[in-house]
């Protein structure tokens, strides 16, 4: 009976793991990646093809850098997914491991 309450012990701690990260993942998949770029008044008179083409820059480097965020979001979701499985794995495996220990 004592390794049926260890393992269980020990899936419960991987179950509480997994639980955390399936947490992390909600939270980072609600996470907004967008950037928003917003000129003021003294920006927004300045004229001129150089000013123009400086704010289109300025534009280019801000959505380059949100398709940045968006892809090291996808990675790393898909660590968290990786883990979350690997952990269900454990789980099932500790839970089999301590019925066949009995």
């Amino acid at each position: 009976m004592g390794l049926l309450v260890g393992g269980s012990e020990r899936a419960g701690r991987l179950t509480q793991k997994r639980n955390r990260l399936e947490a992390l993942k909600k939270r980072l998949i609600a996470q907004n990646t967008d950037i928003h770029y917003v000129v003021g008044l003294r920006e927004s008179e300045i004229a001129g093809s150089k000013y123009d083409l400086e704010h289109q820059n300025e534009l280019d480097s801000l959505s380059n850098l949100t398709k940045l965020l968006d892809s090291k979001k996808a990675v790393m979701v898909a660590l968290l997914d990786s883990e979350i499985a690997s952990l269900g794995i454990q789980i099932i495996a500790e839970i089999n491991a301590s019925k066949n220990e009995v």
